[in-house]
């Protein structure tokens, strides 16, 4: 490569490369998060909605002792049968998560609340999986606890927040477990809790690293317009101004160019000698050139240009 050619090389412009700072990458995933809260809450709600209408159906048809049992609030003075405890506690949940998608349909949420309100809402569905354990006695309701940790996998964007969510989920389990710990079965469900734990942390680990390169391009690709934006302003600012440098130049130059050759013209038709009228003719000889050549040169500034001015 020739010394010129690697002058022309290190003097054009090259591309900015935009760089992204994590915390913008955060917020942006934040953003994201807050955005799907509302969609998440409306179909949990109808989850859960029809999950309580089964349990009022089973309730009803159930004849067995399991519908007689019964639950004494005595500082209450009521006494609730223990199975309608699951409707009760499905169709709360449905309410209360029905109220929050009405919230965020008329709210936005910060992004970087994001977050904290959707380890609300996974608090308040872990609740419900552990007041359906508590009342059905059976081990086979951890599977809820089971989607709910997978769930929160792909939901939320921080591994921090989801651990936050398992201590409650992984500790009440144990809990709820504690007394039965003759029964073979809760071991074993106990052991598929504990793996669908660490599969809802995977698919939450790919899907950071996935959203992170997706925000981070989103994000440079913002930047990247902006400065382009900026550029094509700063390139139409400087194209005025050379316009207005030409226009001014016409005037400034074409006026006194005129006026000389005005003057020469008059001078010719008086009375000189040989010798003063070759100098005459030079004089307008020369201004005549000056001025074509500056007719050439406006000429070929585009008129779009000019009109701008």
């Amino acid at each position: 490569m020739s010394d010129a050619s690697k002058a022309s090389s290190a003097s054009a412009p090259s591309p900015g490369v935009v760089e992204v700072s994590r915390i913008a990458v955060r917020e942006a995933m934040n953003g994201v998060l807050a955005d799907t809260l509302r969609p998440i809450c409306l179909g949990l709600a109808l989850f859960y909605a029809v999950i309580s209408i089964w349990y009022v159906v089973e309730w009803v048809f159930l004849d067995n002792e399991d519908a007689r049992k019964a639950l004494d609030l005595g500082f209450l003075g009521l006494s609730l049968p223990v199975f309608a405890l699951r409707p009760l506690s499905t169709g709360s949940v449905s309410l209360a998560l029905l109220a929050a998608a009405f919230w965020f349909a008329r709210n936005r949420l910060p992004p970087m609340a994001a977050h904290p309100v959707a380890s609300l809402i996974g608090v308040v569905v872990i609740i419900n999986c552990l007041v359906l354990i508590v009342v059905g006695a059976d081990p086979r309701q951890t599977t809820n606890l089971m989607i709910a940790q997978v769930g929160f996998g792909c939901l939320l964007y921080s591994l921090p927040w989801y651990a936050v969510l398992t201590v409650p989920s992984v500790g009440g389990w144990l809990l709820v477990a504690g007394a039965r710990r003759v029964e073979t079965e809760w071991y074993h469900f106990g052991v598929a809790l504990f793996e669908a734990t660490l599969v809802g942390a995977l698919v939450l680990w790919v899907r950071i690293g996935a959203q992170r390169k997706v925000q981070a391009l989103y994000l440079q690709d913002q930047a990247q317009k902006a400065q382009l934006r900026a550029a094509n302003e700063a390139a139409q600012s400087a194209v005025r101004a050379k316009s207005e440098f030409l226009a001014n130049m016409s005037h400034e130059i074409r006026t006194p160019m005129t006026a000389m050759l005005g003057m020469t013209e008059l001078l010719e038709m008086s009375e000189l000698d040989a010798t003063q009228r070759e100098y005459a003719e030079t004089v307008a000889r020369a201004g005549n050139s000056m001025l074509d050549i500056v007719n050439d040169r406006l000429s070929r500034f585009p008129r779009s240009l000019a009109r701008s001015v």
